[in-house]
Order: C-alpha cells, then structure tokens, then sequence
C-alpha cells in the first residue's frame, strides 16, 4: 500500500469488482443496456493494492464468497453460466468466439481495442493491471499475443513470455481453474520441415501428434512453446488446469488468413511452392465453427488437468493428429476444408 492511501479505497476498488460481477448476474434479463452499463464498471481504474501481495488474501477470500453465492443460487434450481475470459478479446478468434459462445458463456474480455463483450483495456505485459479482470472467473482462454511469426526474438519474449506468465500467475492467485492457453502449429513445424512438401498430399499418412518433440520454426514458434513449458509448470506446482490448443489456419469473414497461422515461406521455413503452399493451407485450416466448438469442448473438460491438442477441421489431409482432442474433449469437427484447395 502506498504511504498515505486510505485502506478504504483498497476496499472500495475490491468491492467494486464484486458488485459488477453480481450486477451482471442478477440482470440477466434487465436488457442489455443494463448489462453492458453495469459490465463498464469492471473496466474502470482500479487501486494497484489489488494485484499485490498484500492484496492477495482478501482477493482471494472475495473471489471464494463470490463462487458460494453462484454455487447457492445454482443449487436452488437457477442457472448460472460460466463466466470466461478470454484474452485478446478483439482479436480474429476472439471475435469469432463472442459471436458464437456468448449466449452459452458469461464472456468478459482484455484487450487494449474495443471488443464485441464487456472489455478490459490493459496490457497482458502488466500483470498488476490485468489482475482484476481475474477475479470471480472460472475459466480463461488466452489468446493474447504478438502474431508476427517472423518478429523480433525481443518482441516475443516480452509479449508471448512474460504476457503468457502474466496470464497464468493471475489466473492462479484469482483461484481459476482452468486456462486454455492458444498455441500454434509452428511450435512443432520443423517436422514439416524435414518431412518436405510431400508429407501434405492426400496420400501421404504419416502425422504429428501430441508426443511430437517440440521444433519451433521461427521466434514466434518458440514463445509459444515456452507458454507451453510455462502452463506445464502453474499444474505441477500450483494446480492449475491447463489445455493447450495448436490453432492451425483460421480466415476472417472476407477470406484473409490470420497473421497468427500465415504461411511464412522463405522468412523462417524454406521456400515452398505456391501449390505446396495450398496443400498445407488445406491441411491446417480450422473453420469458425469447428474452433468455437473446441473451444467449448474445452471449457466444458475443465476435470482435464493438462493435455496438448490440435486445432484444425476435419481435413481430406491431417497430418497434425486429432485422436487426442477427440479422445479428451469431445472434439468432433463437422467442417473440412475443399480438396481443390490443394490441386
């Protein structure tokens, strides 16, 4: 606490976050004017007090009284939905997600742009800043990060490192129990590197699975991996649950790749054929529906503590297994990407 801060306003910025949690509750059928002006007051300033140390108990305490009211009124026949944040709220799959699981999920959001759900304007880098967005939820999905697959080391550690352990110690002193943390193809896409261009036709049957030792092709792909490392080690000694999903190759509505997942041929990855390069495309691709769907799966798995999974539709050619994802979450896409794509 700072010298000369009145502990009341500690108390205050606490109370305020609890109060728009059970405000955003309680008028679920007061409109959505209601909720949207009750779900601004999360987004307002809070003291730093709350995402430190000294703060940590009564977070704590007031994050586990919010869970019991939930589990009382749940337990008198009420249904109540799970409140989930997802990082990077405005992002392509962010927006992908709100569209299709906001009338399923209570969704809140951080992201430093307008979202399409209630939004917390602050960067993943300050974990004092993040930190009240955490409090009461029960599930994060972290898509956060810098997509540049061919950006600067720095940039990556700062933004997909430091961001992604920001991320999961939140989520840990909150008492969440679940982060589903959004990886990437490139943590393992050297295979494809040494397989060639042949491992994408049609014909072709040899995959990658969970098993795979990690390869990273570029900067970006490292990061990642190491946010993998990272949510492997907050289960091991903190408990917390842990899904990692590898997202293939996701379009916006207009048809335009997702920087996160574009073809990176001749910057990190030797140059491939144009044809090649719609092989693998066609191999990767993930619809909105089928992403939407995993990532419910997921959150509804929540009594998986840990397990590495592929992100991508039924496609002609899979080389990056979905056995896992079926197996442990339910996952059962309905979408393929078109054969042509690759001829």
């Amino acid at each position: 606490m700072k010298c000369g801060t009145p502990r009341w306003t500690n108390q205050r910025s606490i109370l305020r976050i609890a109060a728009c949690r059970l405000r955003r509750r309680s008028c679920s059928s007061a409109g959505a004017v209601e909720r949207v002006r009750s779900a601004s007051i999360c987004c307002q300033p809070v003291h730093p007090w709350v995402a430190s140390p000294a703060g940590a108990p009564a977070v704590s305490a007031l994050s586990s009284r919010i869970r019991r009211v939930r589990a009382a009124w749940q337990a008198k026949g009420n249904h109540v939905k799970q409140r989930v944040l997802i990082t990077g709220a405005a992002g392509r799959i962010g927006t992908v997600l709100g569209h299709r699981l906001g009338d399923r999920y209570e969704l809140s959001g951080i992201d430093q742009r307008p979202a399409a759900f209630p939004c917390l304007n602050a960067d993943i880098r300050d974990l004092a800043a993040i930190q009240p967005a955490f409090e009461g939820i029960d599930a994060v999905v972290h898509l956060a990060a810098n997509p540049h697959v061919a950006g600067s080391f720095a940039d990556m550690v700062e933004h997909n490192i430091t961001g992604t352990r920001n991320v999961y110690e939140a989520a840990k002193r909150a008492g969440v129990r679940l982060v589903m943390f959004a990886s990437t193809n490139h943590v393992v896409s050297g295979w494809e590197i040494e397989c060639g261009p042949s491992v994408y036709a049609l014909d072709d049957t040899r995959t990658i699975d969970h098993n795979a030792e990690i390869r990273p092709d570029s900067p970006y792909g490292f990061s990642k991996a190491a946010g993998e490392a990272l949510g492997r080690h907050y289960v091991d000694l903190h408990g917390l649950h842990v899904h990692v999903i590898r997202i293939g190759w996701v379009l916006d509505d207009a048809g335009n790749a997702d920087p996160l997942t574009q073809d990176v041929s001749g910057e990190t990855q030797p140059v491939l054929s144009e044809r090649a390069v719609r092989r693998r495309l066609r191999a990767i691709w993930l619809s909105h529906d089928d992403c939407a769907h995993l990532v419910d799966r997921s959150l509804q798995s929540a009594d998986v503590p840990f397990g590495i999974y592929y992100g991508v539709s039924n496609n002609p050619r899979l080389f990056y297994d979905l056995g896992k994802a079926r197996r442990d979450l339910g996952y059962a896409p309905q979408d393929s990407a078109p054969r042509e794509l690759g001829e």
